[in-house]
């Protein structure tokens, strides 16, 4: 990623996650497996999401907690890539995917990309 967009990034990021918002993102209750990070959406309401953490084998690393971003989110900063980085995906797609050419153009064209 380009440095602009990781700048980007990690300004939205700072204006948006709180330790408040992190820590109460997930709950142990099974109608509310967790929450947006950014947002608060419930998991359950979401269609679309990532969900973020560092892992040793099937356990969370200790000292980072993991995040979901919701579509929303996912949006969000999808916006903040700069030129120089979406070039760089699109080129990298290119060379490593294959497939029809239609299905390349539904991805370019989507951007949701969340590095």
């Amino acid at each position: 990623m380009s440095e602009e967009s990781l700048e980007s990034i990690e300004e939205y990021l700072k204006g948006n996650l709180s330790p408040d918002k992190v820590l109460s993102s997930f709950s142990t209750g099974k109608e509310n497996a967790g929450k947006c990070a950014i947002h608060g959406t419930n998991l359950s309401e979401m269609t679309e999401y990532v969900y973020q953490g560092a892992f040793i084998a099937d356990r969370i690393s200790p000292g980072f907690h993991p995040l979901i971003f919701g579509e929303q989110a996912i949006s969000e900063m999808s916006e903040l890539i700069s030129d120089k980085t979406r070039d760089e995906l699109d080129d990298f797609i290119d060379n490593h995917f294959s497939g029809p050419p239609e299905w390349r153009e539904l991805i370019r064209r989507n951007k949701k990309v969340l590095i």
